[in-house]
Formats: structure tokens, sequence, C-alpha cells
């Protein structure tokens, strides 16, 4: 079975397992020499807690920044399920590769978060279908507040990735929501019940004679055809049951797709995912048999 991560060229964490099958742990230890200094850091550990944010960031550079923008914004839901994304970024997806600061970021800092992270890990299903639009507008708003507070000019550059991403995260959101409610079609109903659900997934597993779970880019859509590649493989494979005018060439779908006994054409009966094209080159596969 494998799994996959993010590229190290950036985003690797540093509890990463090693080819011996050792696993490095980062301890890190703050010392006070003034009680007042205990007191401010319980203070930010109260006000962090709210965007929840790991204990780890409030030692590093970015914790003051995180939580003097909570303060100026107060409790409104947008800003906290930002900063709850965004520290997750610095502390959990880049961990121990975290720039020291952000004048030290680069570009592809920005591109990473918005094309790669928010989609993978905080992509939403929801009847409005407007949480990418909102993730942007909320990120344009930090980096323009943290420009003014730093001396960093880091808005052009997020602003220019945001023109691009726009087009695409809505799609993939769009694409996402539906193939989720293909799947559970009373997903958004009150009643509705996960365990159920959960209990049809596995037998609708086992209707299927070949499983493969891996992430699939698109390659070709014709007619209700879809021809997509395993992008760990590099295998190519043909489903059917798609929402074909709404898949493009290029999108990525994370999930598995199964092929009945006697059947031509495989199926996708699970969706993890849907991430834009130039995400391909921030994911690594790795054998966790092996490990």
């Amino acid at each position: 079975m494998k799994n996959h991560y993010f590229d190290p060229r950036g985003i690797v964490p540093s509890s990463e397992s090693t080819s011996q099958g050792h696993t490095e742990v980062t301890f890190r230890m703050q010392t006070f020499s003034h009680p007042d200094e205990h007191k401010a850091m319980m203070e930010k550990l109260k006000i962090s807690s709210k965007f929840d944010m790991r204990y780890r960031g409030l030692l590093e550079f970015y914790s003051d920044d995180l939580v003097a923008y909570k303060l100026k914004k107060g409790s409104g839901k947008h800003t906290n399920e930002f900063l709850r994304i965004f520290s997750y970024y610095l502390t959990d997806t880049l961990e121990d590769h975290c720039p020291s600061s952000w004048q030290e970021c680069q570009s592809s800092f920005w591109e990473k978060f918005i094309f790669v992270h928010y989609p993978h890990d905080h992509m939403t299903i929801s009847k409005k279908q407007r949480d990418s639009e909102i993730f942007l507008l909320q990120l344009r708003r930090f980096v323009k507040w943290l420009d003014q507070r730093t001396g960093t000019s880091w808005l052009k550059v997020v602003e220019q990735y945001e023109a691009q991403a726009k087009s695409e995260l809505l799609h993939c959101e769009k694409l996402l929501n539906h193939l989720f409610q293909q799947a559970f079609p009373g997903i958004h109903q009150n009643d509705w019940d996960f365990e159920k659900i959960l209990t049809s997934n596995t037998t609708n597993h086992n209707h299927y004679a070949n499983n493969i779970q891996s992430i699939f880019q698109v390659k070709e859509v014709y007619d209700d055809v879809v021809t997509i590649n395993d992008i760990d493989s590099d295998r190519v494979y043909q489903i059917v049951g798609m929402p074909c005018k709404l898949v493009k060439p290029g999108l990525l779908i994370e999930g598995c797709i199964g092929m009945k006994k006697d059947a031509f054409f495989w199926e996708l009966w699970v969706t993890s995912g849907v991430y834009p094209a130039r995400a391909r080159d921030y994911f690594v596969f790795v054998d966790t048999k092996r490990q």
C-alpha cells in the first residue's frame, strides 16, 4: 500500500520516516527569565487556541503576527477559519522546513499554500460552494495587513496567484461537491446517516473485482469516457459514470477506482479530493509496507 505526501522541496514534515525506518523528531524548549514573559506566552496560547494553532507555533516567528491579526479582526468565522488553515500549513505541513521569517519566504511558499495545501487539506463540501472564494479573499486581506505590519511586499505575488487560482479552485470545489453528491445524494439532509453510508460504502467495495487507490490526472474526455493516468504508476485507465461536462484535462482526482467482474471500464467510487494540475509536482508516494 502506498501513501502520498508533499515533495521534500519545501513541504515535508520533520517526522518523515527515513529509508531505514527511523523517525526523526525535533524538540523545542522555551525558558522564561521573567514572570511577565510566561504571562505573555499564556495569553498568546489563549488567543491562538481560538484558531487551533499547535503549541509549537507559539515559538515560531509567525505566532505574534497571527495572534495580532486575530486580535485586530475579532471573532469572525471566516477569519478564524483562515487562520486555522494558515497555521496548520505553517506548523504541520511545513513544520521544520518553514522559513525563519516572512522576508525569507519565496513565492513558492504562497504557491504551495494556495494550489496544494488548501485544496488537499481544507476544501470542503457545502451547499453554497463558496469556500474557495472566501479563502482567497481572506488570504488577500491577511497579506495586505502583513505587508503593512512587517514591511514585506507579498501582496502583488499573492494577487497574481489569486488571479490564476480563482477559476481553478472554484472548478475543483464544484467538481468535488458534485462527485460527493453523486455518491451520497442525501449528504446535505439533516437526517443524513454517516455510519449507514460508511457501511454501504464498504459493501460497494466488495462489488468490484479490482480496486486502485491513488491520485489520477485527467488526460482526455471523450463522450462519456474519461481517460486518466495514475500519477504514481503512470498506468492509464478509462472510467465511466463521471460528470463529463465538469471534468477537464489536467485536473487531479484523488480517490479509489474499481472495476467489476467482466466489465470493460473502471468507475470512480470514492473521491477524497480534486486539485489543480500544478499541484502534481508536489506529491510523492511512499510504499508503507517497506517502512
